[in-house]
């Protein structure tokens, strides 16, 4: 029995953590579920530019990942992202063809053993390539600042140049300041390049080291699933008997005998309580038209009696004209 729980953990544990089942909550309430580096659990479904798309096994509800900024949205990031509509409880992207599509058991957390090592290469492969947009973008806005800085620098000259007209030692000052800060801005950029390099050298590093660690854990895991299955097959081959085998048959027909009963006790129940419910539904039903026959016979009534009313209050407004008429002609 032991030997059989550490067999079922290590199939629980190869198949990845996202499988497991917990409350669902509304999409409303809840935030995608990050790592500690604030990145989604699973692997995404498509990717296109810096955005990716993945699925959130506890909502059941796809959002969207910014892999440079770490932003979240549960709305597409842009008009032109790939569209993704759900089949039931599983994910689909209408454009098969985007770049970036996975498997949608890997999307779901669902890897196993054997699909281990490819995951960790292509999470590698995609790391280095935030890397470089990092990169990119940090060599980009050096370069601006720097141009930023140049055009400042010429602005102050063009102003001094307009507003006064140095000579001698003045236009030798000021071309040394002009220099100064020229070799200020230099070595400005070389100590953010150098800790730009030392950053991500630091991050590779870490990298490594994770997968290192995570590498490790697979091998642990198959040591462990290989001494499980020796241990199986010794074991079987050591205490397997006739009489075993026949007292475990008889069990589990019990065992399927006492699933069979309970499960015919089930359906019973269900049948019996529909059965009332539509008896119930059927009572409502009459009920509900007798009081609409009552009310259509309330109404038929008064409006009879309205107009009896009526009739009556025509003949007394006919007799009086009569009796004043009578009167008239009497007079």
């Amino acid at each position: 029995e032991v030997e059989e729980e550490t067999a079922a953990a290590v199939v629980a544990d190869s198949s990845g953590d996202a499988a497991k089942v917990e409350e669902e909550p509304t999409a409303n309430t809840v935030i995608p579920e990050t790592n500690e580096n604030k990145r989604p659990n699973s692997l995404p479904i498509v990717q296109q530019g810096d955005w990716s798309a993945y699925f959130d096994v506890k909502t059941g509800v796809v959002f969207y990942f910014d892999e440079t900024t770490g932003t979240t949205s549960w709305d597409p990031p842009f008009k032109d992202f790939p569209r993704i509509v759900m089949e039931g409880s599983v994910p689909k992207v209408l454009d098969s063809s985007s770049i970036g599509n996975i498997s949608m058991e890997r999307a779901l957390g669902y890897i196993g053993v054997d699909e281990m090592a490819e995951a960790l290469k292509w999470e590698e492969a995609k790391e280095e390539e935030r890397r470089k947009n990092a990169a990119k973008k940090a060599a980009a806005a050096a370069a601006a600042a720097e141009e930023t800085a140049v055009v400042e620098i010429e602005n102050e000259e063009n102003t001094a140049a307009v507003s006064t007209k140095p000579e001698g030692k003045t236009v030798e000052m000021y071309e040394a300041v002009k220099n100064a800060e020229l070799e200020r801005l230099e070595q400005e950029k070389i100590v953010a390049e150098e800790k730009k390099v030392r950053e991500e050298e630091a991050a590779a590093a870490a990298t490594a080291a994770q997968l290192a660690q995570e590498e490790n854990a697979r091998l642990e895991k198959e040591r462990i699933a290989a001494q499980y299955a020796a241990a199986k097959e010794r074991e079987v081959a050591a205490k397997l008997a006739i009489q075993e085998k026949l007292e475990q048959e008889l069990l589990e027909k019990e065992r399927l005998e006492n699933e069979r009963a309970e499960k015919e006790r089930l359906e019973a129940e269900a049948a019996a309580a529909k059965l009332a419910m539509q008896e119930k539904l059927d009572q409502e039903l009459l009920e509900k038209e007798r009081l609409e026959s009552e009310r259509v016979e309330k109404e038929r009534l008064e409006a009879e009696a309205a107009a009896a009313k009526l009739a009556i209050q025509e003949n007394l407004e006919q007799e009086l004209l009569e009796k004043g008429r009578l009167e008239s002609e009497r007079v």
